[in-house]
């Protein structure tokens, strides 16, 4: 998938699942308790052409009101016979900006193996969170890596809320490097 045609697709989708009606925003609790499953639709890297696909698996546990732990392990299968494996573990840290919205900051340690090639580093990340509407989350970021070399990507996602515990939704990394569109499920405990 071109770039452009991942872009268009990427924010219709977006829209339609966020709905983006200013009038609607709720009063309504952001989560941080889940664990989540991810199918990456489309993973294209910017240093060869060609694309990927793949799989993301993670949770997120509040330690208490301004504190949560965060991991995740990310698979890409891409073309050419080239792999990449994503570990994260961190921490965040919360802060509402009102009763519909949060600001989160988080630090996490990063390990990445492409190819048999193995480094780590960190990653540092600012956001928000919220709802749009009753049944719908929003949440954008902005995220610095140093792992061997940095990058700095965005991410631009939203979920539907099917039940109290359920939701699924779409998310799309812009990045230096890597552009990753995804689709995934949460359980929240």
């Amino acid at each position: 998938m071109c770039k452009s045609n991942m872009l268009t697709k990427s924010l219709a989708g977006l829209l339609l699942v966020a709905g983006l009606n200013a009038t609607s925003i709720q009063a309504s609790e952001v989560k941080y308790d889940y664990i989540e499953g991810r199918y990456i639709i489309d993973a294209e890297p910017d240093n060869f052409n060609g694309d990927g696909d793949g799989l993301q698996m993670g949770g997120s546990f509040r330690i208490d009101k301004d504190f949560y732990i965060f991991g995740s392990y990310q698979t890409l299968d891409l073309d050419f016979s080239n792999d990449i494996d994503t570990f994260q573990l961190g921490v965040g840290y919360v802060r509402p900006v009102n009763a519909s919205w949060d600001a989160n900051f988080s630090l996490a340690l990063v390990n990445v193996d492409a190819n048999s090639n193995d480094d780590s580093g960190f990653a540092i990340a600012a956001g928000m969170r919220g709802m749009l509407a009753p049944k719908i989350e929003g949440r954008a970021k902005l995220t610095f890596i140093d792992v061997n070399d940095s990058d700095t990507y965005i991410t631009l996602g939203g979920d539907y809320f099917f039940t109290p515990k359920v939701s699924v939704g779409i998310e799309i990394d812009f990045a230096g490097d890597l552009d990753v569109l995804s689709i995934g499920a949460k359980y929240y405990f």
